[in-house]
């Protein structure tokens, strides 16, 4: 199977890309440094270049591609959303999305397959109401962003393309996502339950991120929006809990509600929003996952690890480099010997 990814460099994207290959699929990257791409990804993946909206250096790559995996767009969590910052987030995915729209429909023989990258903040913060694909959407701005970004790959269905949605929770892992905001208060004995004990956390290990894209790329019962969360969401209380029984270290009471507000601005009020979010259409297809409950799904990540101690200015270039999780995730884990 030839597979195209965009964003292979990213969180998701790289663990994917390394899936496909030790599945023996053909992969190429589209990135904004294939040669920098290439040292990430190895040498048996195809990287070129791209810089959405323009199409002409790289649409070539779609022919005889089977399915796509568009993962592009600015993180998320990389830093405070000033307006400058929101501006980011929406152009990067709307532009990535529609570049790779146009050259789908530029091929004589079209994909079998999208799988385009999208978010359960797609139904904002609803407390404990149990979230399925058919919920209807939020209102805050990461509601309209994710809105917006599945509108503009719906187009591909006018081509015969399936399209799969995959509405991705908080992903689990050590090189990124939002576990190192967690973890790393608990590494200097401050660990808490951030905002409301009772808020829900839709978590998915990165090892089922992966899993669900390649089962939405496989399946053909894999059509529209699909939730990449596990069918176990856990309250921030509980999941706090277990990360400081795992790291053998103290639970206090509520922490950093207003800390997370004041220092992460409005993405703190995302961090912190209560979604209690089901995968019913992975469950109606048949995925098998791996990681079923939070504690296991912990245990995994977090056993084995332990604090870096980062070489003077190197947590700070991190930070202006790669954005803030990624950053701290170099602080907040290192294997051990």
């Amino acid at each position: 199977m030839k597979v195209i990814v965009t964003g292979g460099t990213g969180f998701i994207g790289s663990a994917l890309v390394q899936a496909l290959v030790e599945r023996g699929d053909s992969v190429v990257a589209l990135t904004r440094s294939a040669e920098a791409a290439r040292a990430v990804l190895g040498p048996e993946v195809e990287a070129r270049a791209w810089n959405p909206p323009g199409t002409d250096e790289w649409k070539q790559a779609f022919r005889g591609a089977d399915g796509v995996v568009n993962l592009a767009g600015e993180p998320i969590e990389a830093k405070r959303w000033s307006h400058t910052q929101k501006d980011r987030m929406w152009g990067s995915r709307i532009a990535s999305t529609q570049a790779v729209v146009d050259a789908i429909a530029s091929v004589e023989t079209p994909p079998r397959v999208l799988v385009n990258g999208s978010a359960i903040g797609y139904y904002g913060s609803r407390g404990s109401t149990v979230l399925t694909e058919q919920s209807g959407p939020g209102t805050d701005f990461l509601a309209r962003l994710v809105q917006a970004w599945e509108g503009a790959a719906r187009p591909v269905e006018d081509m015969g393309v399936r399209l799969a949605l995959a509405r991705t929770g908080v992903v689990l892992g050590r090189s990124g996502g939002a576990l190192p905001l967690f973890v790393l208060p608990f590494r200097f004995f401050s660990g808490g339950t951030p905002g409301h004990p009772a808020a829900w956390l839709s978590w998915i290990h990165l090892d089922d991120e992966v899993g669900a894209i390649l089962h939405a790329l496989d399946s053909d019962r894999v059509r529209g929006p699909f939730n990449v969360a596990s069918p176990n969401p856990v309250t921030f209380e509980v999941f706090s809990r277990q990360i400081g029984e795992i790291l053998g270290r103290p639970t206090w009471v509520p922490m950093m509600a207003t800390g997370i507000k004041l220092g992460l601005g409005e993405m703190g009020e995302s961090v912190m929003a209560s979604q209690r979010v089901l995968p019913e259409l992975l469950e109606h297809t048949e995925y098998a996952f791996k990681y079923t409950a939070s504690r296991e799904a912990l245990r995994s990540l977090l056993l084995g690890s332990h604090m870096a101690v980062p070489k003077p200015g190197a947590l700070l270039t991190a930070w202006r480099s790669h954005g803030m999780l990624e950053a701290l995730s170099s602080l907040a884990f290192r294997e051990e010997a």
